[in-house]
């Protein structure tokens, strides 16, 4: 079974790429380091609370809805 932020994150990395940003740079924006954004994105921060969670939730707000 897939962890529960597997597939809504899937492809984050490509809008965030689209919208002329870097996951670093994102992070940067709201206080996170590029580590900590990456490893939520790779799947190694699996994301259920904490910060991984905040970030997983705000990368959500910003890119899965907004298509372009």
């Amino acid at each position: 079974m897939a962890e529960p932020n597997e597939k809504s994150l899937d492809g984050i990395k490509h809008r965030v790429r689209q919208r002329g940003m870097t996951l670093k740079s994102w992070g940067e924006q709201y206080g996170y380091s590029l580590r900590q954004v990456s490893d939520v994105v790779r799947g190694t921060n699996k994301a259920l609370y904490g910060t991984g969670k905040e970030i997983a939730d705000k990368l959500k707000d910003d890119f899965s809805g907004a298509q372009g």
